[in-house]
C-alpha cells in the first residue's frame, strides 16, 4: 500500500482558505471556561483597515441598520470592541483585524463565512451591506435551533 498526499486527494488547496475580500462576516462557534457559544466575527483586510485608518487596538462600535441591511463600523473612545489580529498572538503583521462579540438574536448570522467586497469608507467609518443569505431572526449556525440563548458545558446543553 502506498501513501497518498492529502493535498493530492483534495486538489492541492489549502485546508484553511484565507479571503482577500475587504470584509468577511461569519458566525463562529466559541468555547470559553468550558462553555460553548456562538459569536459574530467581522474581519477586515489589512488594506481596508489601513485605508479607513483603523489600527490594531482601536475601539470600534458595530451598528446595524436591519431594515436597510447595512452595518457601520465606527471608531469610538469608550465602549465598543477592540480590533485584534486574526489568529491570536502568533499572527503575522499582515494579518486581518477582527471584531468578535457574542451572538444574540437581532444580530446577523450566516451559515458559512461570507466575503464582502462592496463597502464604503465614509467620514463616520466603514459602511457595508449585510448579504441576503444572512438572517437577523435566527442563528444559521445552530443546526438544531435548540441552543438559542443557552450554552453547553462539559455535560451538555444547559
Amino acid at each position: 500500500m502506498a501513501f497518498v498526499s492529502a493535498s493530492e486527494i483534495i486538489g492541492n488547496t489549502s485546508p484553511r482558505r484565507h479571503s482577500s475580500a475587504g470584509i468577511v462576516l461569519a458566525t463562529d462557534k466559541q468555547r470559553a471556561s468550558g462553555q460553548q457559544y456562538f459569536a459574530v466575527r467581522i474581519s477586515l483586510s489589512r488594506e481596508l483597515a489601513d485605508r479607513a485608518r483603523f489600527i490594531l487596538g482601536d475601539r470600534v462600535d458595530v451598528m446595524f441598520d436591519i431594515e436597510g441591511r447595512r452595518c457601520l463600523l465606527r471608531r469610538v473612545n469608550e465602549g465598543g470592541w477592540r480590533l485584534h489580529k486574526a489568529g491570536g498572538n502568533g499572527a503575522s503583521d499582515g494579518a486581518r483585524l477582527n471584531i468578535k462579540f457574542k451572538y444574540s438574536t437581532g444580530l446577523p448570522s450566516v451559515k458559512e463565512s461570507v466575503s464582502i467586497t462592496d463597502y464604503e469608507i465614509a467620514p463616520e467609518g466603514i459602511i457595508f451591506g449585510i448579504p441576503e443569505e444572512a438572517s437577523f431572526e435566527r442563528n444559521l449556525r445552530d443546526e438544531e435551533g435548540e441552543t438559542e440563548g443557552r450554552t453547553w458545558g462539559a455535560s451538555g446543553l444547559r
